[in-house]
């Protein structure tokens, strides 16, 4: 809706085309993971526990649509390419367990999204 509203306030002006793409960020997968993980530990009932979780979960809350966006994107990419069990697998499982397939879109999309920032920066091995 942003891109289309500044293009037609803005003809002169165009966007580039790689601001037109879905992008998340690497710090945005990580923040991820780690508020997911920090939401599962057994903390105490202190007050800053409390916080911490309510922290983690609001994160967790918040990055699961677009990293979920780009986990089913990154899966329909890999099911065109040979060797496509992987997505297949992870698309049975998420019917077995219908409540959890945004969250496991969302890890698929922050290790895809990852692993996209790793090979571009030239990490490759």
């Amino acid at each position: 809706i942003t891109v289309t509203l500044r293009s037609s306030l803005f003809p002169e002006n165009p966007l580039p085309q790689k601001c037109l793409g879905f992008r998340m960020s690497a710090v945005s997968a990580i923040l991820f993971l780690l508020s997911f993980l920090l939401f599962l530990l057994p903390i105490g009932d202190s007050d800053a526990a409390g916080i911490s979780l309510a922290t983690a979960l609001n994160l967790f809350v918040i990055l699961q649509p677009g990293l979920a966006a780009c986990g089913f994107l990154s899966l329909l990419a890999s099911m065109g390419r040979r060797g496509g069990c992987f997505p297949i697998f992870i698309l049975v499982m998420s019917l077995w367990f219908f409540s959890l397939i945004p969250t496991i879109l969302a890890f698929v999309g922050a290790i895809a999204v990852l692993r996209t920032e790793r090979w571009a920066t030239g990490d490759r091995e």
